[in-house]
């Protein structure tokens, strides 16, 4: 028996006035499959009987955002947390493999239901009828397994994101995906070239975010090369040490070790997946790094901290410890390293152009000077003062 779920003021309060104005309301999909696996729930999502506007009306009292409202979804604010309601609907026929041709407002709970994607997000609640499982979500909850709601084949090709998206609940939760779902995925992958970079992106970002990405990444290789082709011949870190790793090492990792020239498969991929610059930037950054830079030198890896940065260095070290590069005594050790690191930038030097200048140089003698004196100080040579600066400084001018 299932504990009841602890509603919020704001929920409670959108609930009861559905329900006294005549109308069904649930909490529906993901906070209802959070509370029962003991994940905090964030985000809260109900689906009511009532039409938009009414839904409107009923709160008419409160702010009201007409969210998506020709798709039946308004949103609530109450406490300025705002609440997704949505009418309870079917949808129509599937022309692209991605959006409903149509949407239908329906009176049926059963029937919003049997439009969700997996079973475990396909439970309702609410405090008066209890849980709604018309699919055998919470057995499937309890069983740790993501299956698909009705026939996964059909499933997937109505909206073929859905193909990524069993694979990253499956890395997110930690489950497994039920055999007839996972031979689906596997035979609808293809369908995923007619879904939008920006979308595969998001769903590759979650998954590698998960607990259990590393299993997922290890069975659906197939599927993981039809959207990031660089990755055909994926290989992946020892577990432990992937499971370890953040998601942006988990991800450089995976093009380190699956392709020849990882800096230009990791550039190609993430432009093609619209990734952001940064993102592509620092990640090319710390592929370049980890095979230009002696990781195992002090001062080498400093030296790389003033080239790059301290983010690029750290996460080139981080993913040389994952991909077996590094033992971890050297890893240990070159965090410390990193830690001690004195100077990042030539803000960081304790001479600037104004100092210089007076020793009788200009423009870029002056810049290509300071650089000379920032690696100075990074290779413990002279120290970060000024009057030791300068003097370095004119030594470097006198032996000129």
């Amino acid at each position: 028996m299932l504990d009841k779920m602890p509603l919020d003021r704001g929920a409670s309060l959108i609930i009861e006035r559905l329900y006294s104005s005549g109308y069904e309301a649930n909490i529906v999909g993901g906070a209802v499959r959070n509370h029962i696996l003991g994940i905090p729930v964030s985000d809260i999502d109900i689906t009511t009987s009532a039409l938009p506007e009414e839904v409107c009306r009923i709160f008419s009292d409160l702010r009201v955002i007409e969210t998506g409202i020709k798709h039946g979804t308004v949103t609530v604010l109450i406490d300025g947390t705002p609440y997704e309601l949505t009418t309870y609907r079917t949808d129509g026929s599937y022309l692209d493999n991605r959006h409903p041709e149509s949407v239908s407002f329906t009176a049926s709970l059963s029937e919003d239901l049997a439009r969700r994607d997996f079973t475990v997000n396909a439970i309702a609640y609410n405090p008066r009828d209890g849980y709604t499982d018309l699919f055998g979500g919470i057995s499937d909850i309890k069983d740790r397994v993501i299956r698909a709601v009705g026939n996964p084949e059909v499933m997937f090709g109505e909206d073929a994101l859905r193909i990524l998206r069993a694979i990253r609940f499956a890395s997110a939760l930690g489950f497994s995906v039920e055999a007839h779902t996972a031979l689906a995925v596997r035979k609808c992958a293809p369908l995923l070239a007619n879904v939008s970079r920006e979308r595969i992106f998001l769903e590759w970002t979650k998954l590698l975010l998960g607990s259990g990405a590393h299993a997922v990444l290890s069975s659906y290789s197939d599927v993981i090369s039809t959207v990031v082709g660089e990755l055909s011949k994926l290989r992946l870190p020892e577990p432990r040490l992937f499971n370890l790793a953040t998601p942006t090492v988990r991800e450089l990792s995976l093009f380190y070790l699956s392709c020849p020239d990882p800096v230009s498969s990791f550039n190609s991929a993430m432009t093609a997946l619209r990734a952001d610059n940064r993102r592509r930037k620092n990640g090319i950054s710390a592929l370049e790094i980890i095979d230009g830079c002696n990781l195992r030198s002090r001062s080498e890896l400093r030296l790389f901290v003033y080239r790059y940065s301290l983010d690029s260095v750290a996460t080139a070290v981080e993913l040389a410890y994952t991909v077996g590069k590094i033992n971890a005594e050297e890893y240990a050790n070159a965090k410390s390293a990193l830690n001690g690191a004195n100077i990042h930038s030539l803000a960081d030097l304790s001479v600037g152009g104004a100092d210089i200048m007076p020793l009788g140089l200009s423009g870029r003698e002056i810049g290509s000077l300071l650089d000379t004196l920032a690696v100075a100080v990074i290779e413990e040579r002279c120290e970060n003062t000024r009057d030791s600066l300068i003097c370095y400084a004119k030594k470097i001018i006198n032996a000129g």
